[in-house]
């Protein structure tokens, strides 16, 4: 696995695999998530055979104090689809190449909680919970808020 800029080209791929993650907005467009997608930066992660496999991109940037991670993944890759040099790059980029103090990511928690148990692997912080805070077809759902900060990131 590697990772490459996140690109324009990207975002169909991307579409297609959020559309197939627990919990989904089975009413978001692919205009409406390309729209989405294009005010981000970040990266594709790519397997051996050249397949996107997953996003790692950055939205709410606030220059000096937080920027948010969101993570998409296919679901025949959890587990299995992040390296430890992948972490190195991501967490470098945020805590050094834009010098912040800190990174927020959040979940939807589904049926499972796969992401936030993912974020706390990575050594994000549980910070609260907003109650019925996104709509989706089913109804609306609470949303788990992590925070990193620079000093506990143990991949830089």
């Amino acid at each position: 696995m590697w990772l490459d800029t996140l690109q324009t080209k990207h975002h169909k791929v991307l579409y297609e695999i959020a559309m197939t993650s627990e919990p989904y907005d089975s009413n978001m467009t692919e205009v409406a998530f390309c729209s989405t997608m294009a005010t981000r930066e970040g990266f594709v992660v790519v397997d051996k055979d050249g397949q996107i496999v997953g996003c790692i991109s950055f939205s709410d940037f606030t220059p000096g104090i937080d920027i948010l991670v969101h993570c998409t993944v296919r679901a025949e890759k959890q587990g299995r689809w992040v390296t430890r040099k992948m972490l190195r790059e991501v967490f470098g980029y945020v805590f050094y190449s834009l010098d912040l103090p800190r990174v927020s990511g959040f979940c939807v928690p589904g049926k499972s909680d796969v992401a936030g148990d993912f974020l706390l692997q990575l050594g994000f912080k549980l910070e609260g919970i907003r109650r019925q805070t996104v709509k989706l077809p089913d109804g609306l759902h609470d949303v788990k808020l992590f925070g990193m900060l620079r000093d506990e990131c143990r991949w830089i």
